[in-house]
Parts: C-alpha cells; sequence; structure tokens
C-alpha cells in the first residue's frame, strides 16, 4: 500500500517565491522590528559597586594556596594582600536604586 500523492498547493511555483529572505510577505516594518532582539540598554552614566562580587574561592585545606598565592605574587597581582585566590563569575555590579 502506498499513500496517494498529495496535490501540489501551487500549481506554478516559482523558483525564489520571497525575493527578500529577511522579510516575509505581508509583514509591517513594526512586526519585524519587535522580533529583532534589541540590544540591552546603556549602563552609561550608573555608577558601579565594587564591594560585592559573586566568585568561586578554593578551599583553603583542599587546595594549593601557597602555590596559587606565589604565582599572584610573580605577575604582582594588585589584589594579592586584599583578596583570597577566586574566580570572578559577576563583577562589578550596579547599585540598587
Amino acid at each position: 500500500w502506498r499513500p496517494s500523492p498529495r496535490p501540489n498547493p501551487n500549481p506554478n511555483p516559482s523558483p525564489n517565491p520571497n525575493p527578500n529572505p529577511n522579510r516575509s510577505p505581508g509583514a509591517t516594518d513594526a512586526y519585524l522590528s519587535s522580533l529583532t532582539p534589541q540590544p540591552p540598554p546603556p549602563l552609561a552614566g550608573l555608577s558601579k559597586v565594587y564591594e560585592t562580587s559573586v566568585c568561586i574561592v578554593p578551599k583553603p585545606a583542599q587546595s594549593q594556596w601557597e602555590q596559587i598565592q606565589a604565582v599572584r605574587y610573580r605577575v604582582r597581582d594588585a589584589g594579592l594582600y586584599r583578596w583570597p585566590p577566586h574566580i570572578n563569575l559577576l563583577y562589578p555590579f550596579v547599585p540598587k536604586k
């Protein structure tokens, strides 16, 4: 048993029915602009909070803090004496208003 072929809804298909692939037929510019991802609002003019960070800090007992600190000393890490060995995930923050 074989299904019967479906009839072609468009008997005269053109090679390129939509010459502009970025524009759907009949779509308005306002509709298309609502679908286009917009950049986030600029953060210009907002101050930053440097006292808070979300970071990963290795456990002192299970890590090689001495070796990490030695590398930080050799590369002259400005935060060597202020911060423990860490990996920043989120830093800085925008102040809560």
